[in-house]
């Protein structure tokens, strides 16, 4: 019998017209927004309980361009500590989920030539966090490259292993395929990989809906994210994500009927 999966939305640009698309969605999901500060999302995460209520909630912090844009060993030292600090001492105790996006930054030659300097420091800064995440009432969410080896990806601070930091790990694995049958026999065997070694701590990113803050990514058809999808639970995953919240319409709802679980 083949199982229901957890399907969460993600939104880059969080404003009014991408987060009523929450209306669109009858079953219970999850989302998460990305903000530049615990405030902005706490304003957001208002907004979105008065138009849906069985919805959960994941902050995706996300810095400035000049400071990096996501989170790594190269970003701003000054930003990623500001983001930790509001989530440290946050007023709200109460358990918080967040994304933390563990990429180059967005401007690299700038960012990486500006910040290598402090990039060890950054590391331990992160794994620190990371490390005390538990005692601080947070979850954490790793989103990390899928298709880079992860030893490669820990050394560089892009990578947490969910059995030594107790993380839940996003794999992104979108990618447009040069050819379709060599991609998802590729697909499908990451997939394999992945939930051998960490089970129900996986979460995997299938194809785009909307291009996020880059130009250049591609934007899967209903079909093809149906038929991600459908290779993610027949490999047991049990949590699927789609990016972007702002691009679902009626075709994409339609290929995901069947996979949501009960709720």
């Amino acid at each position: 019998m083949k199982h229901g999966l957890s399907v969460t939305f993600i939104e880059e640009f969080a404003n009014r017209k991408n987060l009523n698309k929450l209306n669109l969605i009858k079953k219970r999901t999850r989302v998460q927004i990305a903000a530049r500060s615990l405030s902005e999302f706490y304003k957001l995460r208002n907004y979105i309980k008065k138009i849906k209520k069985d919805v959960e909630f994941v902050y995706w912090p996300l810095l400035s361009i000049s400071e990096g844009y996501w989170f790594s060993p190269f970003a701003d030292y000054k930003a990623i500590r500001r983001i930790f600090s509001e989530l440290e001492n946050r007023k709200e105790k109460g358990k918080i989920w967040i994304r933390l996006d563990l990429e180059f930054p967005r401007s690299r030659l700038i960012n990486i030539s500006r910040n290598f300097i402090h990039s060890f420091k950054n590391k331990r800064i992160i794994t620190e966090f990371v490390v005390n995440a538990k005692k601080n009432n947070i979850g954490i969410i790793t989103a990390e490259y899928a298709y880079a080896p992860e030893s490669l990806l820990e050394i560089l601070g892009l990578a947490y292993n969910t059995k030594t930091y107790g993380n839940h790990k996003l794999k992104m694995m979108f990618k447009k395929p040069i050819g379709k049958r060599f991609f998802l026999k590729l697909l499908k065997r990451k997939i394999r990989r992945y939930i051998q070694k960490y089970r129900d701590n996986l979460i995997i990113e299938t194809g785009l809906t909307a291009r996020g803050v880059s130009p250049f990514e591609w934007i899967a058809t209903p079909e093809e994210i149906k038929s991600y999808i459908e290779i993610a639970r027949e490999e047991g995953v049990k949590q699927v994500l789609i990016f972007r919240l702002g691009g679902l319409n009626k075709d994409y709802l339609d290929a995901l009927e069947g996979f949501w679980g009960k709720g």
